[in-house]
């Protein structure tokens, strides 16, 4: 009846015509069809998807095409394919076209995944060279090589097209043979792991003090060098109510589970290709690093660091429950000497804190504590608990705080006086990746992030003196402060101003450069009116630095950050580059590199944006644990 009602008031407007029914007249859909079969059109359309994949959503997509890509259709090709002049696509349109599988868009949960989009930034190219270059070189020193006959070898290309051809050798008893590194085939990971069915079982493998290296030092180990065993370190998270998103459910019904994550347990752990996860260590091993630990016989380096971590209110549940029970161990101790007549070291004196006089850990935070004997396996009948290389912390304010560097610091000196206990005459390649806690400087180190661009600022650390500077840390230009009459601090500048007097600043190969302004230094070169109680304490800057080096072109702009072209930083614009590739500021160590230096080891860290290389592969760990524990979370604190 609707319809007839609308056919007789249509018939009525036209004179005694009806209305032309213009259904059918063009395929709704032919546009959909046209851009996909347009190869120029089709590319643009996903070149901005792709570019605005973050934002991106069925109503940007309909702009886009009705700004962009409909306006490109010809009117030759709107009449072939019967699109309309003034087509407005809906968003079901829309969204079938995105859904079109030559457009490849699809919605569907976000998961977890790697990025490339930084790994050909040329900082990140720089380093990762001269990573590569210093790790190939420190590998020839390594436990990661396998050596096999030549015979062997052919037969091994024949199951292996990729093998590379290998560093060939001859024995003392003249045997031909090929060294290759341990990666280079999947064969060699059951040589890796000591497996006594492998075909290569019967060659030697490498043992210190009876532990299998699980492969061999290189026929090329340089001469008068330490052997290095690499390991790598990295933390992690866990919550109590991250689980698995699938879950089982009965009859419709399913698990309640925490909104929120709940509490969570911070890792540190050190990895390493002979060990297994967190290197466990043999018990005898921890029984003379215990043993040298005897209250007061070692302290902390890192002082700073044990004072913050052990001495801490807040952040030290752990070191407290750990200082109790060495307290009780030390008298008991001391009750056995005195039952059995045994002399009494020199450890208890009588300005020491506690009962007796032994020594009590909580009065001392730099002091070293013996290690938790938690044993975890058993192997050829050795024993091996958990060491160092494994740490954990309950995070949060009202737990044992928040990991940082100086729990890091302290790790790291546990780690080696455990490791070179086991591995004498070793040097140790400890590898990190570049979070904030591993690089972290002393508080009057050069670091340019500790500066501002100016004089003075309430941020800007008082940085150290930086002594005996090199050629390579000036430059060719003049620095020259000159004071005018007129320009007083508050007055206006004239267009003629007469000067009153210069100071010429420029250091010299061999001059020290005191990053504080000193009493009787000349003005700041951008306040040269200044007097000396405006500036005489104050740090002096990046700028100010700068200057007095040479290193500022006057008939150039500089920014802190660099100025941009297109998007791209301009070389040579950037205040602080400039100052941070000096070498004096690019030498600085921060507190990890002197630590591990000064125990005669390396320090090197991963490249950035390159998780698949950071720790000697400590992220496929992280990756196994957290997928096992998030099958295995009964969800419980």
């Amino acid at each position: 009846g609707r319809t007839l009602l609308v056919w007789s008031y249509d018939y009525a407007r036209n004179d005694g015509y009806l209305t032309k029914d213009r259904r059918g007249s063009y395929d709704r859909l032919s546009w959909i069809l046209y851009i996909v079969h347009n190869e120029d059109l089709l590319f643009e359309l996903k070149t901005w998807i792709k570019t605005n994949l973050t934002a991106v959503s069925v109503s940007s997509v309909q702009v886009f095409l009705q700004a962009a890509i409909l306006p490109k259709i010809t009117p030759d090709d709107r009449k072939k394919y019967k699109i309309p002049e003034h087509l407005s696509p809906s968003r079901a349109q829309v969204h079938m076209l995105m859904l079109h599988k030559k457009v490849g868009c699809k919605f569907q949960p976000y998961k977890k995944c790697y990025y490339v989009d930084a790994h050909e930034r040329p900082d990140v190219r720089a380093y990762r060279k001269a990573y590569l270059e210093d790790f190939f070189r420190y590998e020839k020193r390594a436990y990661k090589w396998i050596q096999i006959t030549e015979d062997e070898a052919d037969a091994l290309r024949r199951e292996y097209e990729h093998l590379p051809e290998g560093h060939k050798f001859v024995t003392d008893a003249g045997v031909p043979m090929v060294e290759f590194h341990v990666d280079d085939s999947d064969a060699f990971d059951s040589w890796r792991v000591n497996d006594p069915a492998s075909k290569y079982a019967h060659h030697p493998m490498a043992k210190v003090d009876g532990f299998a290296m699980g492969t061999n030092l290189s026929v090329r180990f340089p001469n008068g060098e330490k052997p290095i065993i690499h390991i790598g370190q990295d933390e992690a998270t866990y919550k109590a109510f991250c689980m698995s998103k699938d879950t089982w459910t009965i009859d419709g019904y399913q698990p309640l589970r925490s909104k929120a994550d709940g509490p969570g347990l911070m890792l540190s752990a050190f990895v390493g290709s002979p060990f297994y996860f967190g290197i466990p260590v043999p018990e005898r091993v921890l029984d003379e690093a215990n043993r040298r630990r005897e209250p007061g016989m070692m302290r902390y380096d890192s002082k700073e660091s044990a004072h913050a971590v052990n001495a801490s209110l807040k952040g030290c549940a752990a070191a407290r429950a750990a200082a109790r029970a060495a307290a009780k161990q030390a008298k008991r101790d001391k009750l056995r000497r005195e039952a059995t007549a045994e002399p009494d070291p020199a450890v208890y004196d009588e300005d020491s804190d506690g009962e007796g006089g032994e020594r009590d850990f909580s009065a001392d935070p730099t002091m070293k504590r013996p290690f938790d004997k938690d044993v975890l396996f058993e192997a050829d009948g050795v024993r091996y608990f958990q060491s160092p290389c494994l740490r954990m912390l309950k995070i949060g304010k009202q737990n044992e705080g928040y990991w940082d560097s100086d729990h890091f610091l302290l790790q790291v000196e546990d780690v080696l006086d455990v490791m070179e206990i086991w591995f004498p005459g070793h040097q140790f390649l400890v590898e990190v990746d570049h979070s904030s806690g591993h690089d972290k400087f002393k508080p009057d180190g050069l670091n340019v992030n500790n500066m501002s661009a100016n004089v003075g600022g309430v941020t800007q650390r008082l940085l150290r003196t930086s002594r005996n500077l090199a050629a390579e840390s000036l430059g060719p230009h003049e620095a020259i402060v000159v004071r005018f009459e007129d320009g007083g601090k508050g007055k206006k500048k004239s267009k003629k101003r007469k000067v009153t007097r210069t100071w010429d600043v420029k250091l010299k190969v061999g001059d020290d450069q005191p990053m504080v302004f000193q009493e009787g230094d000349p003005p700041p070169y951008k306040n040269p009116n200044w007097e000396q109680r405006d500036y005489v304490g104050k740090a002096k800057g990046i700028d100010q630095v700068l200057f007095e080096r040479g290193l500022l072109d006057p008939k150039k702009k500089y920014t802190l950050n660099g100025k941009k072209d297109k998007g791209e930083v301009i070389p040579g614009t950037s205040t602080m580059d400039i100052l941070a590739n000096c070498p004096d500021f690019k030498g600085e160590l921060s507190l990890l590199e002197q630590l591990v230096q000064d125990r005669d080891h390396i320090l090197l860290s991963s490249p950035k944006c390159h998780p698949e290389l950071a720790g000697d592969g400590v992220e496929y760990g992280w990756g196994q644990s957290k997928r096992f524990y998030r099958r295995n979370n009964g969800g419980s604190e």
